[in-house]
């Protein structure tokens, strides 16, 4: 998967989860939000990446807000 399809589709993930949770604080909702990409949805996370995927994924989602 190329970084760029990563990207939209965690997004979408993302609005997705969080539409179906209650809220509780940004950085406890992206930390569960990893772990549940990581467990149920592996394959998004396939995407190459410099560092650690986790501050991408995060970087990503913080860039949108």
């Amino acid at each position: 998967m190329t970084k760029d399809d990563a990207k939209a589709q965690i997004i979408r993930l993302w609005v997705d989860w969080l539409a179906a949770r209650e809220r509780t604080t940004l950085s406890q909702d992206m930390q569960v939000f990893y772990s549940h990409l990581r467990s149920r949805q592996p394959h998004t996370l396939s995407f190459r990446a410099a560092g650690d995927k986790w501050q991408t994924v995060k970087t990503w989602i913080q860039d949108r807000y």
